[in-house]
Protein backbone atom coordinates (compact mmCIF):
# COMPACT_ATOMS: atom_id res chain seq x y z
CA UNK A 1 0.00 0.00 0.00
CA UNK A 2 1.32 3.74 -1.09
CA UNK A 3 2.50 6.35 1.93
CA UNK A 4 -0.67 7.82 -0.11
CA UNK A 5 -3.31 5.45 0.46
CA UNK A 6 -1.96 4.79 4.09
CA UNK A 7 -2.44 8.95 4.96
CA UNK A 8 -6.10 8.28 3.59
CA UNK A 9 -6.70 5.42 5.47
CA UNK A 10 -5.71 7.19 8.71
CA UNK A 11 -7.71 10.29 8.13
CA UNK A 12 -11.09 8.01 7.07
CA UNK A 13 -10.33 5.84 10.27
CA UNK A 14 -9.67 8.88 12.67
CA UNK A 15 -13.25 10.80 11.12
CA UNK A 16 -14.87 7.52 11.66
CA UNK A 17 -13.59 7.54 15.68
CA UNK A 18 -14.96 11.30 15.90
CA UNK A 19 -18.26 10.88 14.20
CA UNK A 20 -18.97 7.33 16.26
CA UNK A 21 -18.18 9.51 19.76
CA UNK A 22 -20.68 10.78 21.64
CA UNK A 23 -19.88 14.26 22.77
CA UNK A 24 -21.30 15.97 25.44
CA UNK A 25 -21.60 19.18 23.68
CA UNK A 26 -24.30 17.35 21.90
CA UNK A 27 -27.25 19.15 24.04
CA UNK A 28 -29.43 21.79 24.21
CA UNK A 29 -33.47 22.66 23.40
CA UNK A 30 -35.19 20.42 21.11
CA UNK A 31 -38.01 22.45 21.10
CA UNK A 32 -39.69 25.68 23.27
CA UNK A 33 -42.61 26.14 20.86
CA UNK A 34 -42.29 30.01 20.45
CA UNK A 35 -41.62 29.63 16.24
CA UNK A 36 -44.07 31.67 14.51
CA UNK A 37 -44.82 28.89 12.35
CA UNK A 38 -47.59 27.09 11.99
CA UNK A 39 -48.18 24.17 14.10
CA UNK A 40 -46.23 20.96 14.09
CA UNK A 41 -43.60 23.00 13.32
CA UNK A 42 -41.21 21.38 11.09
CA UNK A 43 -39.09 18.44 11.79
CA UNK A 44 -42.15 17.62 13.97
CA UNK A 45 -44.72 14.63 12.16
CA UNK A 46 -48.23 14.04 12.27
CA UNK A 47 -50.68 16.37 14.10
CA UNK A 48 -52.63 17.78 17.03
CA UNK A 49 -52.76 20.03 19.42
CA UNK A 50 -52.63 24.18 19.33
CA UNK A 51 -50.03 26.64 20.64
CA UNK A 52 -50.99 28.67 23.15
CA UNK A 53 -50.05 31.94 25.40
CA UNK A 54 -51.86 31.03 28.27
CA UNK A 55 -48.87 29.00 29.75
CA UNK A 56 -45.53 29.18 29.65
CA UNK A 57 -42.72 27.41 31.31
CA UNK A 58 -40.08 29.97 29.55
CA UNK A 59 -40.57 32.75 27.04
CA UNK A 60 -44.10 33.31 26.22
CA UNK A 61 -45.85 29.78 24.49
CA UNK A 62 -46.31 26.20 24.99
CA UNK A 63 -48.10 23.43 23.05
CA UNK A 64 -51.90 22.73 24.64
CA UNK A 65 -52.68 18.67 24.31
CA UNK A 66 -50.96 18.09 21.25
CA UNK A 67 -52.07 14.43 19.71
CA UNK A 68 -49.72 12.02 18.27
CA UNK A 69 -46.44 14.16 17.13
CA UNK A 70 -42.94 12.97 16.35
CA UNK A 71 -39.35 14.13 14.92
CA UNK A 72 -36.62 11.81 14.11
CA UNK A 73 -34.20 14.64 13.47
CA UNK A 74 -32.34 13.70 16.51
CA UNK A 75 -31.15 10.87 17.96
CA UNK A 76 -31.23 10.05 21.83
CA UNK A 77 -31.31 6.65 23.63
CA UNK A 78 -27.41 6.26 24.17
CA UNK A 79 -25.94 5.15 27.84
CA UNK A 80 -25.96 8.01 29.75
CA UNK A 81 -28.25 10.41 27.46
CA UNK A 82 -31.40 12.81 29.41
CA UNK A 83 -34.24 13.74 28.09
CA UNK A 84 -36.68 16.07 29.40
CA UNK A 85 -39.52 17.95 29.37
CA UNK A 86 -42.35 20.38 31.21
CA UNK A 87 -45.62 20.20 31.57
CA UNK A 88 -48.17 22.27 33.29
CA UNK A 89 -51.44 19.74 33.64
CA UNK A 90 -54.89 21.27 34.52
CA UNK A 91 -57.42 18.58 34.78
CA UNK A 92 -57.75 14.78 34.17
CA UNK A 93 -56.01 13.42 31.68
CA UNK A 94 -52.19 12.19 30.56
CA UNK A 95 -48.87 13.29 28.97
CA UNK A 96 -47.11 11.01 26.97
CA UNK A 97 -42.97 12.18 26.38
CA UNK A 98 -42.07 9.89 24.23
CA UNK A 99 -38.71 8.46 23.15
CA UNK A 100 -37.20 5.84 20.77
CA UNK A 101 -39.79 7.62 18.40
CA UNK A 102 -40.28 6.25 14.94
CA UNK A 103 -43.48 6.46 12.13
CA UNK A 104 -44.48 3.42 13.38
CA UNK A 105 -44.79 4.70 17.38
CA UNK A 106 -42.78 4.72 20.14
CA UNK A 107 -42.15 4.31 24.00
CA UNK A 108 -43.85 6.62 26.26
CA UNK A 109 -43.14 7.81 30.09
CA UNK A 110 -46.81 8.74 31.41
CA UNK A 111 -47.70 11.42 33.89
CA UNK A 112 -51.59 10.07 34.58
CA UNK A 113 -53.52 12.47 36.36
CA UNK A 114 -57.11 10.63 35.41
CA UNK A 115 -55.46 7.08 36.83
CA UNK A 116 -52.98 9.04 39.11
CA UNK A 117 -50.40 7.15 38.59
CA UNK A 118 -46.82 6.68 36.42
CA UNK A 119 -46.73 4.61 33.70
CA UNK A 120 -44.02 3.92 31.21
CA UNK A 121 -45.94 2.37 27.85
CA UNK A 122 -44.98 0.72 24.98
CA UNK A 123 -46.86 3.20 21.95
CA UNK A 124 -46.60 0.41 18.97
CA UNK A 125 -48.18 2.10 15.83
CA UNK A 126 -49.23 4.67 18.23
CA UNK A 127 -51.17 2.50 20.38
CA UNK A 128 -51.25 1.92 23.99
CA UNK A 129 -49.39 -1.03 26.16
CA UNK A 130 -48.30 -0.75 29.94
CA UNK A 131 -44.98 -1.83 30.88
CA UNK A 132 -44.74 -0.59 34.64
CA UNK A 133 -47.28 1.56 36.49
CA UNK A 134 -46.40 2.97 39.96
CA UNK A 135 -49.44 5.30 42.06
CA UNK A 136 -48.59 8.57 41.83
CA UNK A 137 -51.34 11.61 42.87
CA UNK A 138 -50.86 14.18 40.18
CA UNK A 139 -51.10 17.60 42.09
CA UNK A 140 -52.55 20.59 39.21
CA UNK A 141 -51.77 23.86 38.00
CA UNK A 142 -47.92 23.82 38.32
CA UNK A 143 -45.18 23.46 35.82
CA UNK A 144 -43.30 19.74 36.44
CA UNK A 145 -40.12 18.41 34.79
CA UNK A 146 -40.23 15.07 33.14
CA UNK A 147 -36.82 12.95 32.63
CA UNK A 148 -35.95 9.89 31.12
CA UNK A 149 -32.33 8.54 31.55
CA UNK A 150 -30.44 6.02 29.98
CA UNK A 151 -28.71 3.50 32.42
CA UNK A 152 -28.22 1.66 29.23
CA UNK A 153 -29.65 1.00 25.56
CA UNK A 154 -32.46 -0.92 27.26
CA UNK A 155 -32.78 0.42 30.78
CA UNK A 156 -34.33 3.68 31.83
CA UNK A 157 -34.99 5.71 34.33
CA UNK A 158 -38.12 7.96 34.73
CA UNK A 159 -37.79 10.99 37.06
CA UNK A 160 -40.70 13.06 37.77
CA UNK A 161 -39.83 16.60 39.54
CA UNK A 162 -41.25 19.51 41.26
CA UNK A 163 -41.50 23.19 39.65
CA UNK A 164 -37.99 24.08 40.92
CA UNK A 165 -36.48 21.00 38.26
CA UNK A 166 -34.44 19.94 41.05
CA UNK A 167 -36.66 18.31 43.77
CA UNK A 168 -37.82 14.64 43.24
CA UNK A 169 -41.44 14.09 43.60
CA UNK A 170 -41.68 10.41 42.03
CA UNK A 171 -39.46 7.94 40.14
CA UNK A 172 -40.26 5.27 37.98
CA UNK A 173 -37.94 2.96 35.81
CA UNK A 174 -37.39 -0.72 33.79
CA UNK A 175 -35.63 -2.54 31.16
CA UNK A 176 -37.28 -2.53 28.03
CA UNK A 177 -35.81 -5.53 25.91
CA UNK A 178 -35.36 -4.49 21.99
CA UNK A 179 -35.00 -0.57 22.81
CA UNK A 180 -33.52 1.54 20.31
CA UNK A 181 -32.14 5.07 20.43
CA UNK A 182 -34.55 6.94 18.19
CA UNK A 183 -36.51 10.26 18.11
CA UNK A 184 -38.99 11.69 20.38
CA UNK A 185 -42.81 12.22 20.36
CA UNK A 186 -45.91 13.86 22.49
CA UNK A 187 -49.20 13.19 23.42
CA UNK A 188 -52.05 15.06 25.25
CA UNK A 189 -55.27 15.21 26.68
CA UNK A 190 -57.62 17.00 29.56
CA UNK A 191 -55.98 20.10 29.05
CA UNK A 192 -52.50 19.86 29.67
CA UNK A 193 -49.70 22.33 28.30
CA UNK A 194 -46.09 21.15 27.07
CA UNK A 195 -43.09 23.15 27.22
CA UNK A 196 -38.95 23.09 26.86
CA UNK A 197 -37.98 19.86 25.43
CA UNK A 198 -34.42 19.00 25.71
CA UNK A 199 -31.95 16.56 25.94
CA UNK A 200 -28.18 16.24 28.00
CA UNK A 201 -28.81 19.15 29.98
CA UNK A 202 -27.49 18.67 33.39
CA UNK A 203 -27.52 20.28 36.61
CA UNK A 204 -23.87 21.26 38.26
CA UNK A 205 -24.37 21.36 42.20
CA UNK A 206 -22.93 22.39 45.30
CA UNK A 207 -21.45 19.38 47.42
CA UNK A 208 -21.06 21.25 50.91
CA UNK A 209 -21.88 24.50 51.13
CA UNK A 210 -24.34 23.95 54.61
CA UNK A 211 -27.93 26.20 54.77
CA UNK A 212 -26.81 27.73 57.42
CA UNK A 213 -23.90 29.07 58.88
CA UNK A 214 -22.57 31.21 62.00
CA UNK A 215 -20.13 34.24 61.49
CA UNK A 216 -17.62 32.58 63.40
CA UNK A 217 -17.68 29.63 61.56
CA UNK A 218 -14.46 28.55 59.92
CA UNK A 219 -13.46 29.00 55.74
CA UNK A 220 -15.71 26.80 54.09
CA UNK A 221 -13.46 25.12 51.52
CA UNK A 222 -16.12 24.81 48.38
CA UNK A 223 -16.40 21.70 46.06
CA UNK A 224 -18.76 21.80 43.03
CA UNK A 225 -19.86 18.78 40.98
CA UNK A 226 -19.14 17.82 38.59
CA UNK A 227 -15.80 19.42 40.00
CA UNK A 228 -13.32 22.26 38.23
CA UNK A 229 -16.25 24.94 37.96
CA UNK A 230 -16.38 28.54 39.85
CA UNK A 231 -18.46 30.28 42.70
CA UNK A 232 -19.73 33.28 42.51
CA UNK A 233 -21.24 35.18 45.26
CA UNK A 234 -21.05 37.85 48.59
CA UNK A 235 -17.69 36.32 50.83
CA UNK A 236 -16.22 33.67 48.04
CA UNK A 237 -12.70 34.19 46.98
CA UNK A 238 -11.97 31.55 44.51
CA UNK A 239 -13.30 28.48 45.85
CA UNK A 240 -13.13 29.62 49.67
CA UNK A 241 -16.22 30.88 51.68
CA UNK A 242 -15.85 33.56 54.33
CA UNK A 243 -18.89 34.19 56.43
CA UNK A 244 -17.26 37.53 57.86
CA UNK A 245 -16.70 38.81 54.71
CA UNK A 246 -20.04 37.95 53.31
CA UNK A 247 -21.62 39.30 56.00
CA UNK A 248 -24.76 38.32 58.36
CA UNK A 249 -28.14 37.94 56.22
CA UNK A 250 -29.19 36.19 53.22
CA UNK A 251 -27.02 35.34 50.05
CA UNK A 252 -27.24 33.62 46.75
CA UNK A 253 -24.36 31.51 46.20
CA UNK A 254 -23.67 30.63 42.01
CA UNK A 255 -21.81 27.44 41.17
CA UNK A 256 -21.41 27.31 37.49
CA UNK A 257 -19.60 24.61 35.55
CA UNK A 258 -18.12 25.69 32.34
CA UNK A 259 -19.85 24.03 29.92
CA UNK A 260 -22.88 24.69 27.64
CA UNK A 261 -24.76 21.45 28.58
CA UNK A 262 -24.52 22.38 32.65
CA UNK A 263 -26.76 24.38 33.77
CA UNK A 264 -25.75 26.37 37.05
CA UNK A 265 -26.30 25.68 40.21
CA UNK A 266 -27.87 28.68 42.79
CA UNK A 267 -28.53 27.86 46.51
CA UNK A 268 -29.24 30.23 49.56
CA UNK A 269 -27.02 30.34 52.32
CA UNK A 270 -27.83 32.27 55.38
CA UNK A 271 -25.33 33.75 57.88
CA UNK A 272 -26.45 34.35 61.44
CA UNK A 273 -24.24 36.67 63.87
CA UNK A 274 -22.50 34.40 66.54
CA UNK A 275 -23.16 34.90 69.95
CA UNK A 276 -20.77 35.82 72.38
CA UNK A 277 -21.68 34.60 75.86
CA UNK A 278 -20.70 36.76 78.93
CA UNK A 279 -22.10 37.52 82.63
CA UNK A 280 -21.19 39.30 86.09
CA UNK A 281 -21.92 38.81 88.97
CA UNK A 282 -22.28 40.03 92.87
CA UNK A 283 -22.03 37.33 96.32
CA UNK A 284 -23.59 37.78 99.04
CA UNK A 285 -23.27 35.45 101.21
CA UNK A 286 -25.44 32.45 100.02
CA UNK A 287 -26.68 34.57 96.97
CA UNK A 288 -25.22 35.78 94.07
CA UNK A 289 -26.67 37.81 91.88
CA UNK A 290 -25.92 37.06 87.83
CA UNK A 291 -25.91 39.76 85.24
CA UNK A 292 -25.76 38.64 81.49
CA UNK A 293 -23.70 40.91 79.40
CA UNK A 294 -24.00 38.55 76.38
CA UNK A 295 -23.96 40.17 72.29
CA UNK A 296 -26.33 38.88 69.79
CA UNK A 297 -28.28 36.50 72.42
CA UNK A 298 -32.21 36.10 72.53
CA UNK A 299 -32.07 32.99 74.34
CA UNK A 300 -30.06 32.22 77.99
CA UNK A 301 -29.19 28.87 80.04
CA UNK A 302 -28.07 28.47 83.04
CA UNK A 303 -26.07 26.04 84.81
CA UNK A 304 -25.41 26.74 88.79
CA UNK A 305 -23.46 23.45 88.96
CA UNK A 306 -25.65 22.55 92.01
CA UNK A 307 -28.47 20.40 89.93
CA UNK A 308 -30.15 24.06 89.23
CA UNK A 309 -30.98 25.23 85.82
CA UNK A 310 -32.53 28.76 84.91
CA UNK A 311 -33.36 30.44 81.55
CA UNK A 312 -34.07 33.88 82.84
CA UNK A 313 -31.41 36.15 81.47
CA UNK A 314 -30.59 38.19 84.59
CA UNK A 315 -31.02 35.31 87.78
CA UNK A 316 -30.53 35.60 91.29
CA UNK A 317 -29.55 31.71 92.73
CA UNK A 318 -29.02 30.55 96.36
CA UNK A 319 -26.37 28.28 96.85
CA UNK A 320 -27.52 26.02 99.62
CA UNK A 321 -23.93 24.31 100.58
CA UNK A 322 -20.38 25.59 100.23
CA UNK A 323 -18.05 24.70 97.61
CA UNK A 324 -16.85 25.35 94.35
CA UNK A 325 -19.29 25.44 91.54
CA UNK A 326 -18.82 25.65 87.52
CA UNK A 327 -21.58 28.40 86.34
CA UNK A 328 -22.22 28.37 82.94
CA UNK A 329 -24.22 30.85 80.73
CA UNK A 330 -25.08 29.41 76.95
CA UNK A 331 -26.57 31.62 74.69
CA UNK A 332 -28.24 31.54 71.39
CA UNK A 333 -29.20 33.81 68.74
CA UNK A 334 -32.82 34.49 67.15
CA UNK A 335 -32.05 30.87 64.92
CA UNK A 336 -31.20 28.50 67.54
CA UNK A 337 -28.31 27.43 65.30
CA UNK A 338 -25.16 29.47 66.55
CA UNK A 339 -24.22 29.14 70.40
CA UNK A 340 -21.23 30.27 72.86
CA UNK A 341 -20.71 29.19 76.23
CA UNK A 342 -19.09 31.20 79.15
CA UNK A 343 -17.97 28.92 82.59
CA UNK A 344 -16.75 30.91 85.72
CA UNK A 345 -15.41 28.91 88.51
CA UNK A 346 -17.36 30.26 91.80
CA UNK A 347 -15.86 30.14 94.98
CA UNK A 348 -18.97 29.47 97.59
CA UNK A 349 -16.56 28.06 100.55
CA UNK A 350 -17.29 30.60 102.62
CA UNK A 351 -21.35 29.15 103.40
CA UNK A 352 -20.71 27.16 106.64
CA UNK A 353 -24.17 24.97 106.25
CA UNK A 354 -24.40 21.72 107.87
CA UNK A 355 -27.53 19.57 106.92
CA UNK A 356 -30.45 22.27 106.36
CA UNK A 357 -32.88 20.24 108.58
CA UNK A 358 -32.28 19.58 112.03
CA UNK A 359 -29.00 21.39 112.16
CA UNK A 360 -27.88 21.41 116.19
CA UNK A 361 -27.17 25.39 115.79
CA UNK A 362 -30.44 26.56 114.11
CA UNK A 363 -34.24 24.79 114.15
CA UNK A 364 -36.71 25.42 111.48
CA UNK A 365 -40.15 24.10 112.38
CA UNK A 366 -42.67 23.36 110.93
CA UNK A 367 -41.98 22.85 107.62
CA UNK A 368 -44.12 22.38 105.86
CA UNK A 369 -45.93 25.33 107.45
CA UNK A 370 -49.47 27.23 107.51
CA UNK A 371 -48.94 30.01 109.08
CA UNK A 372 -46.73 29.95 112.91
CA UNK A 373 -42.86 29.58 111.79
CA UNK A 374 -41.11 28.98 114.74
CA UNK A 375 -36.88 29.38 114.48
CA UNK A 376 -34.81 28.23 117.58
CA UNK A 377 -31.52 29.57 117.93
CA UNK A 378 -29.21 27.42 119.88
CA UNK A 379 -25.09 28.30 120.99
CA UNK A 380 -24.82 30.74 117.73
CA UNK A 381 -22.56 32.61 120.28
CA UNK A 382 -23.70 36.25 118.99
CA UNK A 383 -26.21 38.79 120.51
CA UNK A 384 -27.53 39.46 116.82
CA UNK A 385 -28.91 37.79 114.36
CA UNK A 386 -30.57 38.87 110.64
CA UNK A 387 -33.49 36.42 109.64
CA UNK A 388 -34.67 37.26 106.21
CA UNK A 389 -36.92 35.18 103.94
CA UNK A 390 -36.88 35.04 100.04
CA UNK A 391 -39.13 33.67 97.69
CA UNK A 392 -38.74 31.76 94.67
CA UNK A 393 -37.90 34.46 92.13
CA UNK A 394 -35.82 35.61 94.99
CA UNK A 395 -37.11 38.48 96.07
CA UNK A 396 -36.76 39.63 99.69
CA UNK A 397 -40.25 39.00 101.10
CA UNK A 398 -39.66 39.38 104.93
CA UNK A 399 -37.04 40.51 107.05
CA UNK A 400 -36.15 40.36 111.07
CA UNK A 401 -33.33 42.23 112.90
CA UNK A 402 -32.80 39.85 116.38
CA UNK A 403 -30.80 41.48 119.00
CA UNK A 404 -30.20 40.84 122.66
CA UNK A 405 -29.95 36.62 122.28
CA UNK A 406 -29.33 34.25 124.31
CA UNK A 407 -28.56 30.73 123.87
CA UNK A 408 -31.32 28.28 123.25
CA UNK A 409 -33.68 31.55 121.94
CA UNK A 410 -37.16 30.70 120.14
CA UNK A 411 -39.05 33.06 117.90
CA UNK A 412 -41.80 32.89 116.43
CA UNK A 413 -42.90 34.51 112.97
CA UNK A 414 -46.58 35.06 111.09
CA UNK A 415 -46.64 33.88 107.69
CA UNK A 416 -50.20 33.80 107.19
CA UNK A 417 -50.55 36.15 105.23
CA UNK A 418 -47.74 35.20 102.18
CA UNK A 419 -48.83 32.78 99.75
CA UNK A 420 -48.42 29.57 99.09
CA UNK A 421 -45.43 28.10 97.59
CA UNK A 422 -41.29 27.24 97.93
CA UNK A 423 -39.26 30.06 100.17
CA UNK A 424 -35.76 30.10 100.98
CA UNK A 425 -34.88 31.17 104.64
CA UNK A 426 -31.47 32.55 105.73
CA UNK A 427 -30.21 33.20 108.95
CA UNK A 428 -26.94 35.31 109.01
CA UNK A 429 -25.20 35.12 112.78
CA UNK A 430 -21.67 37.44 112.27
CA UNK A 431 -19.80 35.25 109.87
CA UNK A 432 -22.44 32.22 110.12
CA UNK A 433 -25.11 31.56 107.22
CA UNK A 434 -27.63 28.68 107.58
CA UNK A 435 -30.55 28.14 104.77
CA UNK A 436 -33.49 25.92 104.62
CA UNK A 437 -35.99 25.04 102.04
CA UNK A 438 -39.29 26.26 103.28
CA UNK A 439 -43.25 25.23 102.28
CA UNK A 440 -45.85 27.41 103.18
CA UNK A 441 -48.86 24.89 102.47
Amino acid sequence: MSLTKNLLFILLFTVLILFSTRAISQCGILEDFESSSPWPFTPWNLFGGTISSLQAHTGNKSVLDPGWVYRTDITIGNPGDKLTSWVYMTGTGRYYFGFGSSSGGCHSFVLASNTSELIIMRNQNWNYTNLITKPHSVTLNKWMKMEVDWVTTEKIECTLYDSDGKTILNTISTTISGLKPGGIAMRAFGDQYVDDISWNFFFAKFVNLPPVICMDSADIILHGDPSGGTFQGLGITDSIFNSVAAGSGTHQIIYTFNDTCYESDTQTVVVHASPKANFSYIVSGPVVSFTDMSTDAVDWAWDFDDGSKSTIQNVTHYFLYGGIYNVMLTVAEDSFVCYDSKTVMLDMTHLEIGDPIGDPQVIISPNPVTNQLSIRLINLGESEVEIELYNILGELVRKHHLTDLHNNDLDEFDLSDLPRGIYLVQVKAGEKIFIEKLVRD
